[in-house]
């Protein structure tokens, strides 16, 4: 390889190790900056910088734009309103509607118990629906609507997935025993 040729590709080279070292200390530089950011508890400046892919402080403000200002600001004040609404107690708004599904094991649905608490310490007001098709049934999904309108149910509790046995304890067997008619139950109650 001529000289010539060999000064230059060893500068391309050392451009491109120049290059990549600049590229890693830029995101090394970024790490640091994310961990302090992190340790000082500079929550809504990491929010920002995250969200808008800026850094922003009061030594460098004057280098941008005034719409790059405006959403600096808008990501700030969003953190807070977001921070606030998580601190904010969530008050449930009565009249609350319940609804739980029962079935013979975890994948058959043949029971919905709907219920309504009108105020706190109110006994619940119950209708159940039951049969083979009840959980896709368009008669009972319209009169548990009309239920809830009814008492004018603001939220509603919904169970996530089968409870339990659609038999009740009490009516259809005896108390503290497990359902005779509905093996897969047994020793779940």
């Amino acid at each position: 390889m001529p000289r010539k040729w060999r000064v230059s590709f060893v500068e391309g080279l050392v451009d491109a190790l120049k290059a990549w070292r600049e590229s890693e200390a830029d995101h090394d530089l970024e790490f640091d900056l994310n961990e302090i950011l992190e340790q000082e508890g500079e929550q809504s400046e990491l929010y920002a910088m995250k969200k808008l892919n800026l850094l922003i402080t009061e030594a460098n403000r004057m280098g941008f734009t005034k719409g790059q200002l405006e959403n600096w600001d808008d990501a700030i004040l969003e953190y807070f309103e977001r921070k606030a609404a998580l601190k904010r107690p969530v008050t449930p708004e009565f009249p609350i509607g319940t609804l739980a599904y029962y079935g013979p094991d975890d994948r058959v649905t043949t029971k919905i118990a709907a219920g309504v608490v009108e105020y706190a310490g109110a006994d619940p007001i119950i209708r159940r629906w039951g049969g083979s098709d009840v959980a896709t049934s368009p008669k009972v999904q319209q009169e548990i609507e009309v239920f809830f309108l009814e008492y004018g149910v603001k939220n509603i509790a919904i169970s996530d997935g089968i409870l339990g046995c659609p038999h009740e304890e009490g009516m259809d067997y005896p108390v503290g025993e497990d359902c005779p008619f509905c093996p897969f139950w047994k020793g779940r109650g």
